[in-house]
C-alpha cells in the first residue's frame, strides 16, 4: 500500500528516474502482466513475485539483486 493515488508503478518509474543502478523487486498478488506491463522496459525486467509468496523465494531474489550489484560475494 503507498499513500495517495501512487501506484508501485509509478513509484519505481519516478525512483528510475533519480538513479537508473536502482533494484527493483516487485511483490504483488496481481499477475506480473497485470503489474509490470505498465512500467518503463528496466520495470518489465525487474524480478517479480506472487503473493503468497515462498520466504526462500524472497531472499533468493533479494540476494541475487545485491549480488549483482557487487554488495555481496557470490
Amino acid at each position: 500500500m503507498l499513500p495517495g493515488d501512487m501506484t508501485g508503478i509509478e513509484l519505481a518509474n519516478y525512483a528510475l528516474t533519480l538513479d537508473r543502478r536502482i533494484k527493483l523487486i516487485f511483490i504483488s498478488g496481481y499477475s506480473a502482466a497485470e503489474v509490470l506491463d505498465q512500467g518503463d522496459q528496466a520495470v518489465r525486467n525487474a524480478p517479480f513475485l506472487m503473493k503468497p509468496l515462498e520466504m526462500e523465494d524472497f531472499f533468493r531474489i533479494v540476494g541475487e539483486q545485491f549480488a549483482e550489484q557487487g554488495a555481496i560475494d557470490k
